[in-house]
């Protein structure tokens, strides 16, 4: 990747920043033009997805700004974050943007960036102060329980999860190993992450499971419940975040996200781009997305 310029911008309610990637319109010229922003995944740091340099560029052609949320959860800082964390400092830099005059605000997550954008949703939906989205991207939405081998190892440890399930421990490196990962977690974290909910009520400090497709019906309907704005479903069909169970049944998938999506906001642009990963790494994956993007930018 080469270098890449753009703005830094920081929210002034707390330390939390955003990176402007400049585009074909000089970048900070008219803080009016609607924003596109980019929420990365568990791990990610600025640009590491580096697709959303191309989205940049093709938003831009079309009057809109692309900026990547730098929130306190990115890198390693993951593991001591929650949902609810994320959505808070996302709300300040919507809030930022909006203040300064953007038209429009949309969301764009990527992996655990769109529990984040769930979340916002059903902040926004009880809380009046909150600035409202004007749509939302959900870019390879996907279950960290169901990912291959994580419920067999959980499992096994199930017993200790239960017990200490009210400690303010960090997971032992056994339990983190799990997720591919030798950072500190919190147990509630990785709880939040690896278990089914317990019921069909929507707990954002109990569990981030939005996407798995074993959820029941009344329950996704009620992750979706809150959302007023535009969504749009893009799922990859060689993710490997999918076991091959599920990959072979995406098409249901998709159509359940949708269905449970208050009418009339599913976008008639969700799909499956069939052989992208979880990242849009290959080019022509990339470049279809981006033509997705576009489209659904185009009917707002």
């Amino acid at each position: 990747m080469s270098a890449v310029s753009g703005v830094l911008h920081r929210a002034s309610v707390s330390s939390v920043s955003s990176f402007e990637i400049s585009s074909t319109v000089p970048v900070g010229d008219d803080n009016t033009r609607p924003l596109l922003l980019f929420v990365a995944g568990l791990g990610d740091t600025l640009l590491s997805v580096e697709y959303v340099i191309g989205v940049a560029a093709a938003v831009g052609e079309q009057g809109w700004r692309c900026a990547q949320a730098l929130l306190s959860s990115n890198g390693p800082g993951w593991g001591t974050a929650s949902v609810r964390q994320d959505a808070e400092e996302l709300a300040d830099l919507v809030r930022y943007f909006k203040r300064r005059g953007a038209a429009k605000v949309v969301l764009l997550g990527h992996s655990t960036g769109c529990q984040d954008a769930i979340a916002y949703l059903h902040l926004a939906r009880d809380d009046a102060a909150m600035p409202q989205l004007d749509a939302v991207i959900l870019q390879a939405p996907v279950s960290d329980r169901e990912a291959p081998g994580v419920s067999e190892g959980v499992n096994r440890f199930l017993p200790q999860l239960e017990y200490q399930k009210d400690s303010p421990t960090f997971a032992s490196p056994e339990l983190a190993s799990l997720l591919q990962t030798d950072i500190g977690i919190t147990l509630h974290r990785f709880r939040s992450l690896v278990l089914p909910p317990t019921g069909d009520t929507v707990n954002l400090d109990v569990c981030e499971d939005f996407f798995s497709s074993d959820l029941s019906d009344l329950y996704l309907e009620r992750v979706f419940a809150p959302t007023t704005c535009p969504i749009m479903f893009v799922l990859s069909g060689d993710d490997a975040s999918y076991p091959e169970r599920i990959k072979s049944r995406l098409p249901d998938l998709l159509q359940c996200f949708r269905r449970s999506t208050p009418e009339p906001y599913s976008s008639r642009h969700s799909c499956i781009l069939p052989d992208a990963d979880h990242s849009l790494s290959s080019v022509s994956s990339a470049e279809a997305f981006k033509q997705q993007v576009v489209a659904f930018l185009g009917d707002l």
